[in-house]
């Protein structure tokens, strides 16, 4: 797969993967994906618009923009029919040609990719994405738990459509504690469905006993917790493996390494 990357004095520049240089066909079908780029990020721009939202004045951090630019990735990528799935880093490098700054940030690392983040937050519906700020959502995409593990989206988004569920700041900072102390080192590709949710749940009870056991605790207790945390999921690893296979459920593996903390 070819893309446009950029332009030096109007000639445009290209890039590959997986190739040394490109065929006159690939550039051909670049120039169209570019094209169309163009096109799409205009008529977005222009929506904007037409909703009073000035992209200049708009505060950083905006989920809704963010959303909606998320959405739009998702239908370059798959409804385009000029792009390889497979290589959507190089869409990516195509659609900051025309995206405004408003929209963009700079990749804080090679998996901490701003667009990616924003590609999978467009594939939640507006109310579930707007039941988060974006600071929760990149906190969330950053978890060596979660940022190469897309099926995660697909457990969260039943998470979110609980209406009892809190997905404030506190409480999605000690699930992501939890779980990357869980799974963290763990290559994620080699667990099935059942076995990875099995560890998102057990991530999440636990979460949920240690922030209701912290609500009256001050900051420095509160870090005393997650170390102790650490500790707790370390004393008891071989209960994840027990967790993956059914043998104990994940309210009872919450159980065991909350009973650990409070000791």
């Amino acid at each position: 797969m070819t893309v446009v990357v950029g332009y030096d004095n109007g000639r445009k520049i290209y890039r590959s993967l997986g190739v040394l240089g490109s065929s006159e066909e690939d550039r051909e079908k670049a120039d169209k994906l570019d094209i169309y780029i163009r096109d799409k990020v205009n008529t977005l721009k222009e929506s904007f618009k037409k909703e009073n939202i000035s992209l200049d004045k708009t505060k950083t951090g905006n989920v809704y923009i963010y959303w909606r630019l998320g959405k739009l990735l998702y239908e370059l990528l798959y409804k385009s029919e000029l792009v390889d799935p497979a290589e959507k880093s190089l869409l990516w490098l195509n659609a900051k040609i025309y995206l405004p700054g408003a929209l963009l940030k700079e990749n804080r690392g090679p998996d901490r990719n701003h667009l990616e983040y924003c590609f999978r937050l467009g594939k939640f519906s507006r109310e579930k994405a707007e039941k988060m700020k974006w600071g929760e959502w990149v906190y969330l995409f950053d978890s060596p738990g979660i940022n190469k593990e897309k099926r995660f989206d697909a457990w969260f988004e039943n998470i979110i459509e609980k209406k009892s569920v809190n997905l404030g700041r506190e409480n999605i900072r000690i699930f992501v504690q939890c779980l990357n102390n869980m799974i963290g080192n763990i290559e994620t590709d080699d667990l099935s469905d059942e076995e990875l949710f099995r560890c998102y749940d057990a991530a999440w009870e636990l979460k949920s006993g240690i922030y209701n056991y912290i609500q009256e605790m001050d900051n420095g207790e509160f870090k005393q917790i997650l170390n102790r945390l650490r500790r707790g999921i370390k004393q008891n690893y071989t209960k994840i493996g027990e967790v993956m296979e059914s043998n104990i459920s994940p309210l009872d593996f919450a159980i065991t390494i909350l009973d650990s903390i409070k000791k």
